[in-house]
């Protein structure tokens, strides 16, 4: 009695943890968006259902996964094809592996050992991720524990069944995944360890296992009869054997699946284990048993030992570098659980012996712990658990069923997603990426295609001018990352100038070109040299106009440069705005409007930042000063501008003047005529009254107001002196200033440009009353050097104009 209602628990605990990975998986299934092979595996099942083959729209046979790709035309066929329902089959078949889990631990060790790995894999997150998605793991999974099963049951009762069923599972698994090649040579060893190679002697036995041989290279046959030159394509790129013995850096890619807070536990159990595994058969060997209570069994873990630990050793030292990858030791990731579970189960029972605990109460011990522990390692993994249903995949599906509800007659469109493209338009017109593409093209009649969906391959910006400028309307679906990494930045300068983000979704930008003539000729371009924090420069810019109308649009392209890579994504700021501090307009956004943020920089790469906004309707007429800057939008601080000596000097650069509007200017009251060093001519000014004589009030002020024009083109700043001073040339009023009062320095002044500028003069409140002459001048304040005034001839006649006579306390 005690026994069934035991038995009962259990299957209701299984039927717990099945429930467990269901929600998880169908959480998973419901929210990710399509992982990039899915779009290929689905591209298959379409090509089964169309063709009855797995043919891709570029016409290449997929020969991965053809027993899954079957399975689930049928499924799509039965149930109409949708993403939902082509998750669906991955999700069963990785809910039906964990009652299957503890159904194998309970055959090889005990029930104990099967409830804690059917445990671990309900919450797994490598299984919940592949189980939410339609590719062939999970089935492959599947396969992978039964042949292992199969086959240890097949050397320990030597039944001629279980090495049927053990074959049959190994020709699924080579026809779900051709990877299944890498378990075969640690399953033969396994065997030759347990059963010694006079096992594989036998007629029967040596007949089977030469079919298992012979299965191995049928997916290698198939892709070389299906699709002559692909696997030696593909090999060029990703070679699947390429031996190594560095350990270390082979090891890598496997560390986070070891060492993961989630799988640490499992793996410091499954070290114990091996320590003690190999410590037993030194000093004891032969068979334990295998109930409850017991130690090890010494042969079945031993022979799950050599299975798994030659496969991650064959994946270190024989595997390319592309099969180096966690996903592919998926496969027996039941394998690896089964391995750590039996460890702590005799673990427990190692304990509870020394303990000494009376048999009468060891086995309820031994349950509870398996309880406990089971719920410990289940809390270790749920936040990577809920974590894999919380992260997001890039959003090609979202973006591409935008595309799709938007598409109009002649549209083109340019990804380098071709096969999340084509699985939602059924078309897909370019291949578009500039780096890291070979393996993924073939060529045909003397054209480069991408070897999924046969759209052609675009990776020049003159290709991409080309197609710009012949259709109307052109779609680019591209990832921020890939942007970023995948092309050169003439060609993200194209994409930068000639298409506008419409949509973005998981990171997956949507951009339209809707009509493109080419490149403008800018209007002014400049080469500067300012440093700024962070190892930051900005070389230059160019604008696309120096005067501007209300509702116009101003185009600035900016050219930074960085000496090292950058760790923050700055935000550029673009403001216009004039002397009172009215914006007439404003523009802060990531580098290239998104498209090319600072974290993906590379040192001494020249990065073409274009800007665009219109000026307010609102805006007054006057000159504005167009200025940018670098600023962090975690904290709101603003790079610094740096000196020659590294000093901060500001947190804004002062690129130009615009004008905006049409002012009226006058002329001046008084005629003037200096010129200033040939630079600048004082053309007159405005006193407050028609002559050139004043009266005034010592602490009162004179205002005057100065037209200036610029003879030529300067790269200094100079500074406005007017002084008034008495007989013997003593100052009793005096302003030192840059035109505009520093709002617009002489250095920006354009040729014949005239700058109207108002000056304030106050006297002292203790100037004696008397007759006083007001002078000004224009010097640079570096030097404190005055330009000269010069004559017609251009002769040296001073260094100041006189402007009249100043008659202050009123005689």
């Amino acid at each position: 009695m005690r026994e069934e209602r035991g038995q009962k628990v259990f299957i209701l605990l299984i039927l717990f943890l099945t429930l467990v990975g269901l929600y998880f998986r169908l959480v998973y299934s419901n929210n990710i968006s399509l992982h990039v092979d899915e779009f290929i595996s689905l591209l298959a099942v379409r090509g089964i259902l169309e063709q009855g083959l797995p043919r891709l729209p570029s016409g290449m046979f997929y020969d991965q996964g053809l027993l899954f790709f079957y399975l689930e035309a049928l499924n799509l066929h039965l149930f109409g094809f949708s993403i939902r329902v082509a998750r669906t089959l991955s999700l069963l078949l990785s809910v039906l592996t964990i009652p299957l889990l503890y159904l194998v631990g309970k055959r090889i060790f005990s029930r104990n050992v099967g409830l804690i790995a059917a445990a671990l894999l309900s919450i797994s997150s490598e299984a919940i991720m592949w189980g939410g998605r339609a590719r062939m793991y999970s089935l492959l999974q599947i396969w992978a524990l039964l042949c292992v099963y199969f086959l240890y049951r097949a050397i320990q009762d030597d039944d001629a069944r279980s090495r049927h069923l053990f074959l049959f599972c190994y020709l699924c698994a080579i026809l779900t995944h051709s990877l299944t090649v890498l378990i075969f040579f640690p399953l033969l060893l396994a065997v030759s360890v347990l059963r010694r190679v006079s096992w594989f002697l036998r007629r029967d036995v040596l007949i089977e296992f030469s079919v298992v041989g012979v299965a191995t290279f049928v997916p290698f046959l198939l892709k070389i009869l299906a699709q002559p030159g692909q696997l030696e394509a593909i090999s060029q790129f990703r070679p699947f054997l390429e031996p190594s013995l560095n350990l270390i850096n082979n090891s890598k890619p496997f560390r986070p699946f070891f060492l993961s807070l989630e799988h640490l536990p499992i793996t410091l159990l499954a070290v114990l284990g091996l320590i003690f595994l190999l410590l037993s058969a030194l000093d004891r060997g032969g068979r334990k048993s295998v109930e409850d209570g017991s130690p090890m069994d010494l042969r079945a873990l031993g022979f799950l030992y050599i299975v798994f630990g030659t496969t991650f050793l064959e994946m270190i030292l024989l595997v390319g570098q592309t099969w180096r990858n966690p996903r592919y030791l998926f496969i027996l990731l039941p394998v690896f659980y089964l391995i750590a579970s039996q460890v702590m189960i005799t673990l427990v029972v190692h304990i509870s012996q020394k303990l000494r605990i009376s048999s009468r109460f060891q086995r309820r011990a031994v349950l509870t712990s398996t309880y406990s522990l089971a719920v410990l390692l289940m809390l270790f993994s749920f936040p990577s658990a809920y974590g894999v249903t919380r992260t997001q995949v890039w959003g090609y599906d979202l973006a591409f069923d935008y595309v799709r509800g938007h598409w109009q007659e002649g549209d083109v469109v340019l990804t380098i997603a071709p096969y999340a493209c084509d699985l939602y338009l059924e078309r897909c017109d370019y291949y578009a990426t500039q780096f890291d593409y070979e393996e993924y093209i073939f060529e045909r009649e003397g054209i480069l295609i991408d070897r999924y969906t046969g759209a052609l391959l675009l990776n020049s910006p003159s290709q991409l001018e080309e197609v710009l400028k012949d259709n109307p309307r052109v779609w680019f679906v591209i990832d921020g990352w890939r942007l970023a990494t995948h092309y050169q930045m003439d060609f993200r300068e194209v994409i930068a100038r000639a298409m506008e983000v419409v949509h973005e979704v998981q990171g997956v930008k949507v951009l339209l070109s809707q009509g493109y003539a080419g490149a403008e000729e800018p209007a002014a371009r400049r080469s500067l040299a300012v440093k700024l924090e962070e190892g930051i420069s900005l070389l230059g810019y160019e604008l696309n106009a120096t005067s501007l109308e209300p509702g116009e649009e101003l185009c600035l392209t900016l050219y930074w440069q960085t000496e090292r890579r950058l760790r923050e994504e700055y935000t550029i700021f673009v403001h216009l705005l004039n002397r009172e501090g009215f914006f007439a307009g404003q523009g802060d956004g990531l580098p290239m409007r998104g498209l090319y943020p600072t974290i993906y920089w590379r040192e001494g790469e020249r990065v073409a930042d274009e800007h665009r906004f219109q000026v307010a309707d609102d805006t007054p007429p006057g000159k504005y000063l167009l200025e940018v800057g670098i600023y962090s939008p975690q904290s709101g601080e603003r790079l610094a501008v740096l000196d020659e000596s590294g000093e901060a000097i500001d947190d804004r650069i002062v690129l130009d003047y615009i004008q905006i509007g049409r002012e009226g200017v006058g002329r001046p009251q008084h005629p003037a005529e200096a010129d200033f060093g040939g630079q600048v001519m004082l053309v007159g000014y405005d006193f407050d009254g028609p002559e050139r004589r004043l009266s005034v009030e010592p602490g009162q002020v004179i205002p005057i107001t100065f037209y200036w024009q610029a003879l030529t083109s300067m790269d200094r700043d100079y500074t406005v002196f007017v002084h008034l001073l008495d007989e013997e040339g003593r100052i009793w009023g005096q302003k030192d200033s840059q035109p505009l009062d520093g709002f617009y320095p002489t250095s920006f002044w354009d040729v014949e440009d005239m700058v109207v500028d108002e000056h304030s003069i106050l006297v002292k409140p203790n100037a004696p009353s008397g007759e006083y002459r007001l002078l000004v001048g224009i010097y640079l304040l570096s030097t404190m050097e005055r330009l000269p005034l010069l004559d017609e001839t251009g002769e040296v006649i001073g260094d100041f104009i006189s402007l009249g006579e100043i008659l202050v306390g009123g005689e």
